[in-house]
């Protein structure tokens, strides 16, 4: 399933409200980890279809999406029936791929390696 492009909370509304789970990547195209990440989530939408991925532009749209009052960019949010099932901000593509791949199979996220939780610092 392609990665759909979102640019307001009302948008990702309708998408937790339609599907069983959705990840939230939230970048800035331009900087190095956010274009590195953007062929990831591809991959894994691809790898995933039954969680729909979506993409959120956060040079253009900053935190008008999700629940964030500020972040760190790349940033991913997963939720499971409309809940945050955890967000977080991550250095590499292997971190992220477990942890989306822990969310699938709906084993506990701890079960991959750890991601840095947002907030955390």
């Amino acid at each position: 399933m392609p990665v759909t492009v979102i640019n307001s909370n009302d948008q990702l509304k309708a998408f937790l409200k339609k599907n069983k789970k959705v990840v939230v990547a939230i970048a800035s195209p331009g900087l190095a980890h956010c274009d590195g990440m953007k062929g990831e989530i591809e991959t894994l939408s691809i790898k995933y279809p039954d969680i729909v991925f979506v993409s959120v532009d956060g040079g253009e749209f900053p935190p008008k999406i999700g629940e964030a009052n500020n972040y760190l960019v790349p940033w991913v949010t997963m939720y499971e029936k409309e809940e945050k099932f955890g967000d977080w901000t991550f250095i590499d593509k292997v971190s992220l791929a477990e942890k989306i791949e822990a969310f699938a199979n709906a084993q506990p996220l701890t079960s991959a390696e750890p991601l840095r939780e947002s907030g955390s610092e």
